[in-house]
């Protein structure tokens, strides 16, 4: 990391250059996934046309997708949470994405590549507004291509809604297959789009019962950031298996500011602090109204007993600050753990 900073955004339009600067060791990697993407192809050859193909690379750390999510009226969002998915961006380096909504419409940025390729002075000032999701993909199920790049857009009872999901689940196909055969058409390879459907077609009934639906029918390991027009919602799923965390920002003039993030890593840069983990099986809404927050107590297949987090802290390559797997990341020690906890907001520019 180039003398440990966390990066500015300049007036100027980024260029490639500063990106590989710095980050130069993925640089040529995810050149190569973007020139991939255009020609159709993924890293393992496949056509435009494969199917939920399974993408297994040895060669590359096994990491997992970054996700945050930040409720913040008044406050540049789109660069804090630039910032945030900067700071998770070892959870995933093919592609990155931020969902901004200014409380009438959500407009999305998606591409190939590294978060500081991707977004500069010029994209983030076209995403306005009070609340952002975003989003750093490796890929668990589905292939490197722009189409399966995160949030991504379905609609819901309360409108238009992002989604950002860390996770894999272990009954997509079989749940994919079935929503095909009643007429239900996807567009992307990865289960992301299965979670989005689910609760798409549960438009008939409120959104936190379209969740419950989806959470009765999914099983594996997932934390989702889902963004309506005025709300954040958190979901963990009911064993815990993925992380994810609550912040509360320290300068903002509204009192219902708040950041959720994969890793609380990603919450100093941004000028949060760390309340709690979110925890197994909630979904925590955040909007005006403050926080309310709601669990769920269905029966969900392979669901047993809620445990937590063992192992994703040791697939990624820095150790998060603050979290219930804390223990597990201190054998790593890890400058990146120092450098956030030596951060202040005063030191970032927004």
């Amino acid at each position: 990391m180039r003398d440990a900073r966390t990066p500015q955004i300049s007036s100027s339009t980024a260029s490639a250059s500063s990106a590989e600067a710095v980050f130069h060791a993925p640089m040529t990697r995810n050149s190569q996934l973007r020139a991939n993407a255009l020609s159709g192809d993924s890293e393992l050859g496949e056509s435009p046309t494969s199917d939920f193909d399974m993408l297994r690379d040895e060669d590359r750390p096994q990491e997992e997708c970054g996700v945050f999510g930040i409720y913040a009226p008044g406050v540049d969002v789109a660069r804090r949470t630039f910032f945030g998915i900067f700071a998770l961006q070892h959870r995933g380096q093919e592609s990155a994405g931020i969902a901004v909504s200014d409380g009438q419409k959500i407009r999305a940025h998606t591409d190939m590549g590294l978060v500081t390729q991707i977004f500069n002075e010029e994209v983030l000032s076209g995403l306005s507004g009070d609340i952002a999701v975003g989003h750093n993909r490796y890929s668990t199920t589905g292939s490197s291509k722009a189409c399966n790049a995160q949030p991504i857009l379905c609609e819901s009872s309360d409108g238009t809604l992002a989604v950002a999901h860390n996770g894999n689940l272990v009954n997509a196909h079989e749940i994919r297959e079935a929503m095909e055969k009643v007429g239900e058409e996807f567009v992307t390879s990865m289960d992301t789009e299965i979670i989005a459907k689910m609760i798409e077609s549960g438009r008939d009934k409120p959104l936190e019962g379209a969740i419950f639906s989806m959470m009765e029918r999914v099983s594996g390991a997932y934390s989702l950031v889902l963004m309506t027009r005025d709300t954040l919602i958190a979901v963990r799923d009911p064993n815990g298996l993925r992380p994810l965390c609550l912040g509360k920002l320290i300068d903002c003039e509204d009192e219902h500011c708040y950041v959720v993030a994969s890793e609380t890593c990603a919450l100093g840069p941004v000028g949060a602090t760390f309340v709690r983990e979110i925890e197994p099986g909630e979904i925590l809404f955040i909007n005006g109204d403050g926080l309310e927050s709601i669990h769920f107590t269905g029966k969900a297949p392979g669901h047993s007993r809620a445990t937590r987090c063992a192992f994703s802290s040791s697939s990624t390559s820095r150790a998060p600050i603050r979290s219930c797997w804390d223990k597990a990341s201190t054998a790593r020690g890890g400058a990146w753990a120092n450098f956030c906890r030596s951060r202040r907001p005063s030191r970032l520019m927004w």
